[in-house]
């Protein structure tokens, strides 16, 4: 409700009560991070993920969100950055997954962390997903930001 009504830190208030009482839930880290990134606390919002991530043990769409949320915002550091794509790596698992959603926030995460090489490769493995679902909307959005990263270019929201 807090988040609906604009009132953020109320918002987060409540999500971190939350979790102090039940820590297994993982839809309230999702919108406690949704919160914070959303009251520009990325550090927070690291730290939310962090233990997000702890509490699954196979990648999940939720996670998905919360990679593109982080990934996409250019006030994130380096070490976040490799952090945060590391642990990507651990659970999603890049190499094996078939997830064009999950290869495409790893290479914003790439990008944004200057290893344009994996941003293009987990793309290209994107767009072949993309390309055998037949969703070619989704597919020519995410060539323009495989575009970016052939020319070394990160891609950012605000």
């Amino acid at each position: 409700v807090s988040m609906q009504k604009g009132m953020l830190p109320d918002a987060v208030n409540h999500f971190v009560a939350t979790l102090a009482i039940r820590p297994d839930m993982p839809d309230a880290y999702n919108k406690l991070i949704l919160s914070l990134v959303a009251c520009g606390e990325y550090g927070k919002a690291m730290i939310a993920f962090r233990t997000a991530i702890r509490l699954y043990r196979e990648w999940s769409p939720m996670l998905t969100g919360n990679l593109w949320l982080l990934a996409t915002r250019h006030e994130l550091g380096a070490t976040d950055r490799e952090d945060m794509i590391r642990m990507a790596e651990q659970i999603g698992r890049p190499e094996s997954s078939r997830d064009p959603a999950f290869l495409d926030s790893l290479g914003v995460a790439y990008a944004g962390a200057g290893r344009f090489p994996d941003a293009i490769a987990v793309t290209r493995k994107a767009m072949a997903l993309l390309d055998m679902k037949n969703q070619a909307d989704l597919k020519k959005t995410v060539a323009q930001r495989l575009a970016r990263y052939e020319n070394n270019e990160p891609y950012f929201e605000e």
